[in-house]
């Protein structure tokens, strides 16, 4: 007598959970944070590497916003369905 087969719709299937890719978001999501904190608030509280006579620009806020928005995004795209 043959065994019979089990149907593969009925089997348990294990996925992985992303970890490398929500650590990766989370440091960038970090420096993100940083960056922002560094270009906004930074030349009046703390040290920062920006000196006192280099005023940030457009181009520094929009990579600092920029660099935030991609760790979030790194963050979501690890979702398990």
């Amino acid at each position: 007598m043959k065994k019979d087969r089990l149907d593969e719709s009925n089997l348990l299937q294990f996925e992985s959970r992303p970890y490398g890719t929500w650590l990766a978001g989370f440091i960038i999501f970090l420096i993100g944070t940083y960056l922002i904190y560094h270009v906004t608030l930074g030349q009046y509280f703390g040290v920062v590497l920006i000196p006192e006579s280099c005023k940030p620009r457009l181009v520094h806020y929009v990579t600092a916003v920029g660099i935030f928005a991609l760790g979030i995004g790194f963050l979501l795209s690890g979702r398990i369905e």
